[in-house]
């Protein structure tokens, strides 16, 4: 499955992520939440800490922290 916007990730090393539920179960790892998509990083919110690869049009994900 891939990740999309509105997904919880968690940064597991290496350049991935794995994702996780939202709503704060996983309490391994710090936890960030994919808000945007968007073609390229720079286009990323400023309150971006972790970018993941998302894939079509809009490839990169920003994720913020939860």
């Amino acid at each position: 499955p891939r990740t999309v916007v509105g997904d919880c990730v968690r940064d597991i090393g290496g350049g991935r992520v794995r994702e996780v539920a939202c709503d704060g179960e996983d309490t391994r790892g710090p936890r960030f939440e994919v808000v945007e998509a968007v073609a390229v990083r720079a286009d990323c919110p400023a309150s971006t800490a972790l970018y993941v690869r998302l894939g079509g049009n809009r490839p990169v994900g920003c994720a913020r922290p939860l």
